[in-house]
């Protein structure tokens, strides 16, 4: 489901997701369990010919079991390759990356 649920504590995190050719754009990690956004990502311009991530960085606490989301808003939609350009070698294309330590 794309989806990731922790149990209480505090947490750092560090996320990225790819953007090309779709405008302004911006990531979030949002707390699917209480419907808010928990972190905010940089914000992020993908035009021209390259493509750039949008990340999210920071911390939090949860007193209790949450599930959370990586989520990704652009300005345009491009459907082929909008959140990113595939490498075409023939393995395991990744397109976002969410790590998450828990620190307390």
């Amino acid at each position: 489901s794309n989806q990731i649920t922790l149990p209480s504590g505090t947490y750092f995190v560090f996320a990225k997701a790819p953007a090309y050719v779709v405008g302004n754009n911006k990531t979030k990690l949002r707390n699917i369990t209480d419907s808010t956004d928990t972190l905010q990502g940089a914000n992020g311009y993908g035009e021209g010919d390259n493509q750039h991530n949008s990340f999210v960085i920071g911390r939090f606490t949860i007193a209790s079991s949450k599930t959370f989301e990586l989520q990704h808003r652009t300005q345009t939609t491009k459907t082929v390759n909008g959140f990113g350009i595939n490498c075409g070698f023939s393995v395991v294309e990744i397109y976002a990356d969410v790590q998450i330590w828990k620190v307390a």
